[in-house]
Formats: structure tokens, sequence, C-alpha cells
């Protein structure tokens, strides 16, 4: 082909046909110009492609990575609402008295501690890498980013939670009950002994002052948690969205 437009040249200025040989001139200038195009616009779609490939697969690793979090987030925050509830039934004894039997399983439940240990690996590494520039979605990508300040804040509600239970609940229980392993193993002896204790302790004022404070800690940290569950859900949803979109 270079042959080919090299004798076409040579026989234009043979012929002394210099206006042709400027066409012919421009025209091959153009015909590598639009090579050229052709070319850079080839490597720019190659390039789009292979983001968009790696976009996916980000997003879909991002997507795991959330609906686990989703997992342990939901199943904790369940339980810190049922401890919730349990504090509040404890407050209303007096009057709404609670059978024994399940008096003691209360009050072995709300010295649980659960605390939300998620994973941010994938989200942090993309961050570090520079790869989190791949979404193209910036609402999405700003979403994901904010939700680790969010879950910062619950988290610091929960760890309050904790120190209440051991520092304060916790050491009151040892004090005025027998704990006994497993759970409702009694005879009849200790049964009665031992549903006297429960009902003094659970009227207790000092008691009742500390399931108090433990309420009020319990809403918080329920109430942060309910936002932190719906942006899980929320996150979930668009990145399916997004994926669908490719």
């Amino acid at each position: 082909m270079i042959k080919f437009f090299r004798k076409i040249r040579q026989n234009l200025l043979s012929e002394n046909k210099f206006s042709k040989y400027l066409v012919y001139a421009i025209g091959e200038i153009l015909l590598v110009v639009i090579g050229i195009l052709i070319a850079l616009m080839i490597d720019n779609w190659n390039d789009v492609r292979k983001s968009n490939e790696n976009e996916v697969l980000l997003l879909n690793s991002l997507k795991s990575e959330f609906e686990t979090n989703f997992a342990i987030f939901d199943s904790v925050h369940k339980f810190q609402i049922t401890k919730e509830d349990y504090v509040k039934r404890l407050i209303a004894y007096n009057e709404t008295p609670i059978p024994f039997e399940e008096l003691d399983s209360i009050l072995e439940i709300i010295t649980y501690n659960y605390t939300t240990n998620l994973s941010f690996t994938i989200y942090e590494s993309s961050v570090n890498s520079g790869k989190i520039e791949l979404i193209s979605n910036d609402q999405l990508k700003n979403r994901i980013a904010s939700f680790n300040e969010l879950f910062k804040d619950y988290s610091e509600e929960e760890f309050i939670a904790q120190d209440m239970t051991n520092e304060q609940i916790i050491p009151f229980i040892n004090d005025h009950i027998v704990i006994r392993y497993p759970f409702g193993n009694r005879d009849e002896i200790a049964l009665k002994k031992d549903s006297l204790e429960y009902q003094k302790l659970v009227t207790n004022v000092k008691f009742r002052n500390r399931l108090i404070r433990l309420k009020s800690i319990c809403w918080d940290m329920t109430t942060e948690g309910k936002p932190v569950r719906k942006e899980l859900i929320n996150i979930i949803h668009e990145i399916e969205k997004e994926l669908k979109k490719q």
C-alpha cells in the first residue's frame, strides 16, 4: 500500500502536475489523520469497556460486602431492640409482674453485650487504590463513603450501652442474686429462695434507677440504628440499580 502511494506521488511530480500533487498530498494527510482518529477511537472504546468491566467487578464486590454487613447488623440490631424491651418490662415490674421463669431469662439477656462488627475491607481497599473513582454514579459513590461515618455514630452508642451494662447492671445483679448455670436449673428449695431474691432485686430502687438509665441509653442506640439499617438497604438497592445499567 505504501509503495502504491509512493508511485502515485512520483508520477505526479515527474509530470509537473503540482496542483494535482498538492490535492493528493492533502488527501493523503487526511487519510493519515482519519486513521489516527479511528485508532484513538478504538483505544478509547477499549478503555471505556475495560473501565466498565472493572466498575461492574467493584460494584459486585461492594454489593456482597454490604449484604454481609446488613445480615450482621440486622441480627445485632434486633437483639438490641429486644434488650430495650426487656429493660422496659423490668422497670414496669411493680405494675406488671413477670413470672419467675421468664424473669430469669430476661435478667440473663439484659446482661449480654453484642456489638456490631462490620467489614469495610472492599471499600477501604478501593479508596486506597483509587478504584473507587471507577464508580461513575457520584451520588452512589458519596453515599457509600458517607455510610462509614453514620455507622461510627451508631457504634459509639453501642459502646456506651456496653459500658453501662458491664459497670452498672452486671455487678449489681451479681451482688444481689445467685447466678445459676445453666439458667433455670433449680430444685424446689432453690426455686423458692431465688424467687424472693429476684423479686427484691427488680423492686430495688437503686437497681431500678440503673435500669432507667440503661433504658435511655438503649433507646439512643436503637434510634441511631434505624437510619443505619435503612441506609444499608438503600445502598444495596442503589448498587443493584447501577449494575442493571451496565
